[in-house]
């Protein structure tokens, strides 16, 4: 009976893939938002004082520390995100949970790509030329790209990807789960 279902209804749902990056980016986005608060706590605390001033000069103080903790947080964000993201869709689509995380990924992945094109449009069509655009990178900047700037690249595509895909995973074992219950009770 499962393996009937599996061929009728397995394969990669695109539309559970969605959901699932829906799911993803509102998890980043609550959680980026804490971080951010925690931080801004931090740096408030630390300073003694919440004054703008204050929490640059702490930020300015305390840089490499702060560099380096948000890179970690946010890769683990990322990662985490994304295995619920992977999830989400698994549980949708009930089969093919790899399948409904790569899904997840390839949306992730095609909605990037998307904005950078969008972005890099009409970052060039829009104000004057002689102030640059600071979120469109010019060809200097991506001719200087920093080796560290690469990995952390590299972490953000591997992390991800691994992590849709485990949640993928993971949510079919739930429906794996189900189906032994109930055919155990017959």
């Amino acid at each position: 009976m499962l393996a009937q279902q599996k061929e009728e209804f397995g394969g990669i749902r695109f539309g559970a893939g969605l959901l699932g990056w829906f799911a993803a980016t509102g998890f980043g986005l609550v959680m980026i938002t804490i971080f951010g608060g925690v931080l801004a706590a931090w740096g408030g605390v630390a300073s003694g004082s919440t004054a703008m001033t204050d929490l640059r000069s702490f930020t300015a103080d305390n840089a490499d520390v702060l560099a380096l903790t948000s890179g970690i947080v946010v890769l683990a964000i990322i990662f985490f995100g994304y295995l619920v993201g992977g999830y989400t869709a698994s549980r949708i689509a009930r089969f093919s949970g790899f399948k409904q995380g790569l899904a997840t990924w390839l949306w992730g992945v095609v909605i990037t790509i998307v904005l950078a094109i969008v972005v890099g449009v009409v970052g060039t069509q829009s104000g004057d030329s002689s102030s640059p655009n600071p979120f469109v990178p010019s060809m200097d900047d991506l001719q200087s790209s920093s080796l560290a700037g690469l990995i952390g690249l590299a972490l953000v595509v591997v992390l991800s990807f691994a992590g849709a895909v485990l949640g993928g995973l993971l949510g079919q074992r739930y429906h794996r789960k189900v189906d032994r219950f109930f055919s155990e009770q017959d």
